[in-house]
């Protein structure tokens, strides 16, 4: 094979040195008598081809096509074949009996596809997988691939393949037209189409989203229609010669029957996503939604390679085909990708509902300015209720338990009754916000969404400026004020002034684990509004509101009331099941820390600013010239920064990461927020005089 190379090649490459050892890798190829022997040597010849290069794995060089220095040895592989005739004939060859070997069926139609075995039968699964021996002689060709793309160097180096270079390799590997091979790919091909046409009749079709979708009968339904369309396309696909362009009419019009009926199946797709949406969605359907677009997609794909006459423009769309493959098997591996991809899809439903709550509490104008003052005043004037309440609880005798559960209890009464009073709670509205700025930028194409969103945020942030100033105003004068109200009446104070130095000594950010306790609330409080969005999700696809205005009780309640009830559910559940397990976490985390051992509490801007002027209202006057107060405030200052940021940056991050938001549109984002906020700092402090102009977001 090294003669007929250098009697073919230009006489400036006959000395190569490269030119022996690819030789002999290509006469081993050539010579091979079984399958596995034919696979460990273009095993091999494709190692060969990569050695020297620079394989980037990520980083700025993904997506860039392969430069002249990566490809060197490829590119002399390809120049060799397409030169020496007798050379190519006999890869070809070897190529054809590797391929009539094989089997594409199970690549083509289960390659990325979600198995439908469950999260824990298929990771059980996956870490057999890793951990059991392969046979080398099965004819699946998923593991040809995924031996010759073992690691994500491999499979970012073929997705920089450039497309002249793929299609120049496909032309002198594949075995000639009248090849048998085409008869066994064919027959692959086919039987993975119909697979899939199967897999999409059985999800689109089962009760759950049958139920979501469109009312019409079952043959009628675009996804039972899908195997027709495919059976018109195979046929006329399976008529012409492999690699013939000719006689291409009737294969058109069937590939535009086939176009159809893929378009009618996500349209109905998208219906039931947007019944999805306004009634919720559960681990069962997140599964059938993902088959069904994973399907789809690779039906299209396929379609469209087999409705295209051979040339360029099909070699393209077998290398997007192919390099999809190569990255489903890879993944198709990993554990963290399969835990990655589940709880993602289920957040992304989470993240969208939660989102739908993010715009309450927000000022747009001086007017609405001053009317969330307002409520943010009432808010703090509870809050001294709420906090009084602690104190007295903390007197009491019981176990750590009873102690948190009481606290927990307190809050979430103090909670909800701020929500069905309109009043408001400084730091819990970032945690809602960020998931619709991450679904604002998800959803939106413009390039002025960057600054709607910059908007949005300014207003967010001016928004909880004065909401905390708010509370903590009317919480610190109403803390005073009960507290000599209480000596007046009981001739005593509320809090004896070990007590009172103590709670001053809590809340100092140097002395004091203040700064950690700040940051973990801010964890709670994005937990609560996860929390709440589940659980706002859970009842939605439940049906409880329709559940309760249906129930029996409504011939003797009223059927009207029972549909107020409904309606009242259905609006309240998310705020419900928000403030509540705020509450419960808020008092039961220093209650299991303490019973532990653990050196975790909670810190919280509004109640602990109670708790602060209560003590000080407890102690002798000149408590506010005290280096122990100034350390307090510096403290309570802390809080709202942290019980902010963090509340907001974990609830941004995770909607970020669950709705797949580019990082190049949130690095925008942040530029453009920097530049704001150094060029118009007061729009961080006070709203405009008008309403914003644009869409409300």
């Amino acid at each position: 094979m090294l003669h007929d190379l250098r009697a073919a090649l230009h006489a400036s490459q006959r000395d190569d040195p490269l030119l022996p050892p690819m030789a002999a890798l290509l006469g081993a190829f050539a010579r091979a008598d079984t399958s596995a022997e034919r696979l460990e040597r273009w095993i091999a010849l494709l190692d060969w081809t990569r050695e020297g290069v620079l394989v980037h794995a990520s980083g700025d060089q993904q997506g860039a096509q392969l430069g002249s220095a990566d490809s060197a040895r490829l590119r002399m592989l390809l120049h060799a074949l397409e030169t020496c005739s007798p050379v190519r004939q006999s890869v070809q060859s070897a190529v054809a009996a590797l391929f009539a070997e094989a089997d594409a069926c199970s690549l083509l139609a289960e390659s990325g596809i979600p198995s439908d075995r469950g999260f824990l039968a298929e990771g059980t699964a996956r870490l057999w997988a890793k951990l059991l021996p392969e046979p080398r002689d099965t004819p699946d060709l998923r593991q040809f691939l995924r031996r010759c793309y073992r690691n994500r160097g491999h499979v970012a180096r073929l997705e920089r393949w450039p497309p002249e270079l793929f299609a120049r390799m496909l032309e002198v590997i594949l075995p000639p037209a009248d090849s048998q091979t085409w008869t066994t790919l064919r027959r692959s091909v086919t039987d993975a189409v119909h697979l899939l046409c199967v897999r999409v009749r059985a999800e689109g079709l089962a009760p759950k989203l049958r139920s979501r979708s469109a009312t019409v009968a079952v043959t009628e339904s675009p996804f039972y229609r899908l195997t027709r369309a495919a059976e018109g396309m195979l046929a006329g696909w399976n008529s012409t010669p492999a690699g013939k362009a000719d006689v291409m009419a009737d294969r058109n019009d069937a590939g535009g029957a086939w176009s159809t009926a893929i378009a009618a199946c996500r349209a109905e797709l998208i219906e039931i996503n947007r019944q999805v949406r306004s009634e919720g969605i559960s681990v069962d359907i997140v599964f059938s939604l993902h088959v069904l677009d994973r399907c789809l997609n690779r039906l299209d794909m396929l379609g469209a390679i087999l409705v295209t006459p051979p040339g360029v423009e099909r070699s393209a769309m077998i290398q997007r085909l192919l390099t999809r493959l190569v990255r489903h098997l890879h993944q198709a591996r990993s554990l963290r990708t399969l835990a990655a991809t589940n709880l993602r899809l289920l957040h992304s439903r989470i993240v969208e509902r939660s989102g739908e709550y993010g715009n309450h509490a927000i000022a747009r104008d001086r007017r609405e300015y001053g009317h969330l003052l307002l409520a943010a005043a009432g808010g703090g004037v509870l809050t001294v209720g709420t906090t009084a309440v602690k104190l007295v609880a903390a007197q009491l005798p019981g176990s750590d338990f009873a102690h948190g559960l009481l606290y927990g209890l307190n809050y979430a009464i103090s909670f909800l009754l701020l929500h069905h009073l309109h009043l408001v709670l400084a730091t819990k509205q970032p945690a809602m916000t960020a998931a619709t700025i991450a679904t604002i930028l998800r959803d939106q194409r413009s390039t002025g969404r960057f600054d709607e969103i910059v908007d949005r945020m300014t207003r967010i942030c001016h928004s909880q400026l004065v909401a905390a100033f708010g509370n903590v105003l009317m919480v610190a004068l109403g803390a005073l004020a009960f507290t000599t109200v209480w000596e007046q009446a009981f001739g005593r104070q509320f809090l004896d002034e070990a007590t009172a130095r103590k709670t001053y000594d809590s809340f100092s950010p140097l002395t004091s684990g203040t700064v950690f306790f700040a940051a973990l609330t801010g964890v709670i409080l994005w937990w609560s509004a996860v929390i709440g969005g589940w659980i706002d999700n859970w009842s939605a696809c439940h049906r409880i509101h329709r559940g309760i205005a249906d129930h029996a009780l409504g011939d003797r309640l009223g059927r009207d009331r029972l549909a107020r009830w409904g309606k009242s559910w259905r609006r309240h559940i998310a705020s419900w099941g928000s403030n509540i397990s705020l509450g419960l976490m808020l008092g039961m985390v220093p209650a299991i820390g303490h019973f532990s051992g653990l050196p975790i509490d909670v810190r919280h801007v509004t109640l602990s600013t109670g708790m602060l002027f209560t003590a000080c209202g407890s102690l002798p006057s000149g408590w506010y010239s005290s280096g122990w107060f100034l350390l307090a405030v510096a403290g309570i200052s802390t809080m709202f920064v942290l019980n902010l940021g963090v509340s907001f940056a974990l609830s941004f991050w995770t909607a970020v990461r669950a709705l797949e938001v580019p990082r190049a549109d949130v690095r925008e984002l942040m530029r453009r927020l920097g530049r704001r906020l150094l060029d118009r700092p007061l729009d961080f402090v006070l709203p405009p005089q008008a309403p914003m102009q644009g869409r409300d977001l």
